[in-house]
């Protein structure tokens, strides 16, 4: 609605709008929607020009607030109408989930109370930020293998040191010595090797080995409905493996 305003203004004979912020946002929109390399962590870039644009038209249209409270009714029900589906697709959460709608539901109650519209609208906001951080994005960091698997082994006092392929989020995570495989042959009794299936079906090849521990993996940037559907999730799941030659 208010980038619908910015439009209709710019044509007109009278504009009154400052621009900076709406180009800055069009712009860069249109950039990342044309570029064939793609992560939704890109567009955080352009939400400051949205918030700002949103925050001007808030403060013109300060003195009609029935006007702003049906604004910010479509996207609360729309958040607190998302919440407990997802918490039931996922298969997590499902009563901290049901906690957040009922912070988002008190926007309703604090809005018949006649409470201004900038203190009733935080409640939804608050209680979707609960939602992501204590049920959505946990779930999703369980999945992320190599992350996991560096937790593990830094916990494990018998580890001493790994023999693994380049993974910036392994090593990254990981607090223990490390050594880069370029050939299964260079590993010996008792080594520890981490790697996806195709690593230890070579080594498997070469050596006995023991699986100490078994990691799901997924790539969590690229969500798809069968992954966040319990019922199909692993279907779509990788794994990867901490084994130790013997």
């Amino acid at each position: 609605i208010v980038l619908f305003r910015y439009i209709k203004n710019l044509f007109s004979k009278h504009r009154k709008l400052e621009y900076f912020n709406f180009f800055g946002f069009i712009i860069l929109f249109f950039v990342f929607s044309i570029s064939k390399f793609q992560l939704p962590h890109y567009t955080n870039i352009i939400f400051p020009f949205l918030a700002i644009i949103l925050a001007s038209e808030i403060v013109i249209d300060s003195q009609k607030e029935s006007k702003l409270k049906w604004l910010i009714l479509i996207p609360s029900l729309l958040m607190i109408l998302a919440i407990i589906p997802i918490s039931l697709l996922i298969g997590n959460g499902l009563f901290i989930a049901f906690g957040c709608v009922l912070i988002a539901v008190s926007y309703f109650v604090l809005i018949r109370m006649d409470v201004k519209y900038y203190f009733a609208v935080m409640t939804p906001m608050i209680g979707l930020a609960l939602f992501l951080n204590l049920v959505f994005y946990p779930f999703l960091y369980s999945y992320q293998g190599k992350t996991q698997a560096a937790y593990f082994i830094n916990k494990n006092e018998s580890i001493k040191s790994i023999h693994c392929k380049h993974s910036y989020d392994f090593e990254f995570h990981l607090n223990k010595e490390y050594q880069i495989l370029s050939d299964v042959q260079e590993l010996k009794l008792n080594d520890v090797v981490f790697g996806d299936s195709s690593l230890v079906s070579d080594v498997n090849m070469k050596f006995e080995v023991d699986t100490i521990q078994a990691f799901a993996d997924f790539h969590v940037t690229g969500l798809t409905f069968s992954f966040l559907n319990v019922a199909d999730r692993a279907s779509v799941l990788d794994s990867l493996y901490l084994i130790r030659v013997k």
